[in-house]
């Protein structure tokens, strides 16, 4: 009979291949997706070599920085 530390292993190896099976679908979606010219947030043009960096891209530099930083907050 498996004990409490081998079942919460497999809870966590579950989480775990869950967790990247969704980023894994979340990415594929994002590069599936054509870049904005434009940032869907403020509307500045986002240049061109930003767009073929980053596949699917939504946001300007600008935006995407300040929403990185609120997710470390914990605000977004």
């Amino acid at each position: 009979m498996a004990d409490i530390a081998d079942r919460a292993e497999a809870l966590e190896a579950n989480q775990r291949e869950d967790a990247l099976a969704a980023f894994a679908r979340s990415r594929q979606e994002q590069l599936s997706r054509e870049s904005l010219s434009e940032c869907e947030a403020c509307e500045v043009s986002i240049p061109v070599e930003r767009q073929v960096a980053v596949p699917g891209v939504r946001l300007c530099i600008n935006c995407q920085s300040r929403l990185e930083q609120q997710k470390r907050r914990g605000l977004a």
